[in-house]
């Protein structure tokens, strides 16, 4: 698969790379679905009628514009798109605040195959608006969804910044020893991306499931009841209890996170965030 570059050519090259192959931010929306160019499923008729709806949510202080568009775009992928955005709209925009609609629309999302950075996202988002609804127990099956999804990874390492190429890599060149290694780095910063996020969640999904199972003053093994009807994969029970009952660095999670500042494989700075 060939990749092609917009960027100007005065960008430096390591942080081209980056936008190259993490596509255009804008794209990607809120459901982060991409094909596999990393260029966007959406339809230009689509996009524009997003951007127009959203522009008028804001104008008009309601959601209305927004749910207009369920009525016409019924692609699976388009569907998922409109109900996350909607749940936003209701958890999080100023003066539309409506906890019960955002746990509707999110609920609706994640029916959808969506990544499963998004779904991860969407589970910590639904179990702050279950806790403002009082429904703190549905909060709490949410948080221990979150925990369940992060503890399939490797969250270990020793690195907490992100480091730049050993060698140089440049996705411009005519070399392909240079545009492989390229595409190696890129497999890096994804995991180190994800690696990021992820202890970021984590933080706040035991947070979370602490303030509840302190409210609620559930046991390990009430824990562990609501464990087993989210999974039969008995090696994650005592895991997440011990997650739940110890408490997380914020520093770890505050740590994670990239520089800001950028540079090339050949400079002593660390390479910019990509554009997500």
């Amino acid at each position: 698969m060939e990749l092609t570059c917009k960027i100007p050519a005065l960008v430096p090259a390591c942080v081209m790379l980056c936008v190259t192959l993490c596509g255009d931010p804008a794209l990607a929306l809120h459901s982060g679905l991409t094909d596999a160019r990393r260029e966007t499923v959406f339809s230009r008729d689509f996009l524009n009628d997003y951007q127009s709806a959203q522009n008028e949510v804001r104008a008009s202080k309601s959601a209305e514009p927004m749910l207009r568009l369920l009525e016409k775009y019924a692609r699976s992928e388009e569907r998922a798109e409109l109900e996350l955005s909607i749940g936003i709209i209701y958890g999080q925009r100023p003066g539309l605040v409506d906890p019960a609609k955002a746990v509707t629309h999110f609920s609706k999302a994640l029916q959808y195959e969506l990544p499963e950075k998004t779904s991860i996202e969407i589970l910590l988002w639904r179990g702050s608006a279950f806790e403002q609804l009082e429904k703190p127990e549905r909060a709490l099956m949410d948080y221990l969804r979150g925990l369940l999804a992060c503890s399939y990874h490797d969250l270990s390492g020793e690195s907490k910044d992100i480091k730049r190429p050993n060698v140089d890599c440049d996705i411009r060149s005519d070399d392909p020893t240079q545009r492989e290694r390229a595409c190696d780095y890129r497999i890096y910063w994804d995991r180190f991306e994800l690696r990021r996020f992820l202890i970021d969640k984590r933080f706040y999904f035991v947070e979370g499931a602490k303030r509840i199972r302190s409210r609620l003053s559930f046991t390990d093994n009430q824990l562990r009841t609501l464990l087993e009807e989210l999974t039969p994969d008995t090696s994650r029970y005592d895991l997440i209890v011990n997650l739940v009952n110890t408490r997380p660095s914020r520093q770890d999670a505050e740590q994670s996170h990239p520089p800001e500042p950028a540079g090339g494989p050949a400079s002593n700075k660390e390479p910019s965030p990509p554009a997500r």
